[in-house]
Order: structure tokens, then C-alpha cells, then sequence
């Protein structure tokens, strides 16, 4: 993806001859390559790796005499952030005093160091920009695609390469007053998500740190499988059906074998494009392959949780084979809710009844049109023993096995 920014970081490093610093002063502290917004913290500590490494970003952080500016660097190889400050005399982050927060800079770049009164900072190496962080100039926003309690989905086109726009799908969270845990969860999955790259997951562009709302730009998909199963209802064969369940398999297996736990893997949340099927929202996931939830009051999706995940409120790959189970039923069922009779019964008591009917050994009756392998893969999945339910490696293999054939697309 070529930039305007891009086009920057290209020319300033294509010549040793000419004199990047001199060039990057002509522009606007917000134009200069090495300006990286509201990049969180945790984001911009994985850009710096040798001393004298740094670059310039927002911070919201209401500091005495903050600017809302901070120079983040490498020296003696310990991080660090300083917060550029601002009185009656001007603006400063060691002794000395200047007009603005870009002449600031641009001494401190000629100098190769900033020095304060307990410490002198090396600043040698400006780290610019990569391709992942768009400039928001580069989208223009269309209709709302989705909306949740925090956050909004919404429909854009991406200015890229040669003039040409590409449909894309930006998420944000929405408001002033976000909780820290939500805005925390958001980053995770910007963070995350950049990282992975599988065919069956949807593809991550890159974020936009121009303002405080960061905005996670990702590939823009045909429908939801859930309203796709329920538009198209006796439309599917079994085969049809099996490749999705195949498509989600092997999506999983990816994001496994990555040490990531999804934890709300349902048809709701898979994508299609072109008729691939793609695996979307990141935001309950963690990494570690272990995860456990310390606070009693955080939000599960109950229909696709194990119980032994609701008792014990530890997850893992074993956890999302549970749901990849519910999600097989989804699937064949083309897009039914489910336990939705014992819900509409049980009213308020539904949850503890749904653990109650699970622990009893009841499951949910297996669709008339899934093969009896099918069936037997999914009871699989619904093992009350976590160790005794499938990998996502063998469930992958298994569901290839089933659905080979002439109709079967890999």
C-alpha cells in the first residue's frame, strides 16, 4: 500500500546523498514520518529496537503542563517517554524553551540528544511509519454495518496504490466515556489482529491513529454467515454445508496453532466473501493459550461457552472446540438459534437450566441432514471432559476426510 505518507518514507531513505532531517523540517510535525498520532504505548514500545531509535505521538495522558505531545526513544538501552510540556515560555522537555513543539523536535534531531536535568537522551534514528498505520484522509466513510454496546462497524473506500480504492470495514469505538477494559480489549485486537494473516480469517489493512478514536481498518465482506445460512434456507446441500464447517476448521486451527484463544466463535461472527468463508471479531479473544477471566461480571456468550469454562471461567483451544461444535450446528441448521426452546421456557432461570441440561448429558438434537461422521465429530466437540474434545488439527483433518469429493473445494 503506497501512501502519501509511504511516498515520504520512500524518498527520505532512497538517497544516502540527500539530507532526510533538513527535508522532514520543511514539514508539519502531523506530516513527518516518524509522527505516529494516538499509536498506543504498548504498540510504539515494539517499533524501537536499538538505542537512539524514537519517534514523536499523542498522548492523552493530562499531565501538569502536558502538551498532549511525547518523544518516545530508545537510550542505554532502556525505553523511554518523555512528555513534552508547555508554560508562559514555551514548550520544553529539558531546559531549554521553544515556540513550538516541532522546532523542539527539530533541535533535538540536529543535536542527536535531549537533555534534561537528571538525564540525556539519545535521539539518532528517527523509526518511520509502516504500512499499516492509513491515514485517515485516505478513507471515505459510507453506511453503519454494525453496531455494538462500545463499538461501531462501519462500511468505507481506501484510497491505495495508483489511485485505486478498495472497499474496507472500520471498526471504532464510539463515545467519550469507554471503560478502560473495553478501550484495552480494542488495542488487543488491533494488536493482535495485524499479526495474523490466513486466508479463512479476515484480512487486517491497519489502523488510524490520526485522532483519539483509533480506527481498526479491515477487508470489507459480502454478508454475515449467519444471515447468508438464514437468506438462503434449503438452498444448501450437506456439502455445501460441510466446506464452511472445513473453511472454519482451518481458520481455527490457524489461530490455535497462533496461542490465540477466540472465545466467541459463532456463525455470527464469520464473514463471507466470495463464498469463503472468513473469521471475524477479535475482541474477546486473548493470547496465551490459556486464558482465565478474574472478574465474575464479564459478558459471555453462554449458548457457545462449555460449562466448564462458565465454572471455572478458563479458556483455552478445548474452549473454542465447544463452540466450533455449536457453530457445525448452526451450519446444518442454517442458521437456527440455539437451545432456543429452552430459552423461550426457562425465561430469567435459562442459564442455569441450559448448565443443568448440559450436565445431564442432553445436547442439542443433531440436524436430519448431517452425515452420522458429522454428528460423531460434533458430540465430540460437547465432551464435558475439555481434554477429551478434538484439536482443531484433528477436526480440520476429519472434516476434509468427510467432505472429499467432486464438489468439495479446498
Amino acid at each position: 500500500m503506497f501512501t502519501k505518507s509511504r511516498r515520504k518514507l520512500e524518498k527520505a531513505s532512497s538517497s544516502q546523498k540527500d539530507n532526510p532531517t533538513e527535508r522532514m523540517r520543511e514539514e508539519p510535525l502531523h506530516s513527518r514520518p516518524y509522527f505516529f498520532g494516538f499509536l498506543p504505548r504498548d504498540d510504539v514500545e515494539t517499533l524501537l529496537e536499538k538505542n537512539g531509535d524514537f519517534l514523536v505521538r499523542k498522548t492523552e495522558h493530562a499531565k501538569d503542563q502536558c502538551s498532549g505531545y511525547c518523544i518516545s526513544g530508545i537510550s542505554s538501552n532502556k525505553i523511554y517517554h518523555l512528555a513534552i510540556r508547555m508554560n508562559n515560555k514555551g514548550y520544553f522537555a529539558g531546559d531549554h524553551y521553544y515556540k513550538t513543539v516541532s522546532d523542539l523536535i527539530d533541535d533535538a534531531i540536529m543535536k542527536q540528544a535531549i537533555s534534561t536535568q537528571k538525564d540525556i537522551f539519545s535521539l539518532k534514528t528517527p523509526v518511520m511509519r509502516p504500512d499499516w498505520i492509513i491515514n485517515e484522509g485516505q478513507l471515505e466513510f459510507k453506511e453503519k454495518l454494525g453496531e455494538g454496546h462500545f463499538g461501531i462497524v462501519q462500511h468505507a473506500t481506501m484510497l491505495i496504490a495508483h489511485g485505486d480504492v478498495v472497499d474496507v470495514a472500520v471498526k471504532f469505538l464510539k463515545g467519550k466515556d469507554i471503560p478502560l477494559e473495553e478501550r484495552k480489549q480494542f488495542f488487543f485486537e488491533c494488536r493482535r489482529f495485524r499479526n495474523l494473516k490466513h486466508r479463512n480469517l479476515v484480512r487486517f489493512f491497519g489502523v488510524s491513529v490520526d485522532t483519539k478514536q483509533v480506527k481498526l481498518i479491515m477487508e470489507y465482506c459480502d454478508v454475515t454467515l449467519l444471515e447468508h445460512l438464514k437468506k438462503n434456507r434449503g438452498k444448501f446441500n450437506w456439502k455445501s454445508k460441510g466446506v464452511f464447517c472445513f473453511y472454519a476448521a482451518c481458520g481455527m486451527e490457524y489461530i490455535a496453532t497462533e496461542g490465540i484463544v477466540h472465545r466467541d466463535l459463532a456463525a455470527r461472527n464469520c464473514l463471507l466473501k466470495k463464498g469463503l468463508l472468513k473469521i471475524s471479531d477479535f475482541g474477546m479473544a486473548r493470547e496465551g493459550g490459556i486464558y482465565k477471566i478474574h472478574s465474575a461480571n464479564k459478558p459471555v456468550p453462554i449458548k457457545w461457552t462449555p460449562p466448564d469454562s462458565i465454572r471455572t471461567r478458563i479458556y483455552t483451544e478445548k474452549s473454542d472446540v465447544w463452540s466450533y461444535g455449536v457453530l457445525m450446528w448452526e451450519i446444518f441448521t442454517e442458521g437456527k438459534s440455539p437451545y432456543s426452546d429452552e430459552e423461550e421456557l426457562k425465561g430469567d432461570n435459562f442459564v442455569i437450566n441450559l448448565i443443568k441440561f448440559l450436565l445431564d448429558g442432553r445436547r442439542l438434537t443433531p440436524p436430519a441432514d448431517m452425515p452420522k461422521s458429522l454428528v460423531k465429530l460434533m458430540l465430540e466437540c460437547w465432551d464435558l471432559s475439555a481434554n477429551d474434545r478434538p484439536t482443531f488439527s484433528a477436526i480440520k483433518k476429519r472434516v476434509e476426510a468427510i467432505c472429499k469429493g467432486k464438489d468439495f473445494q479446498d
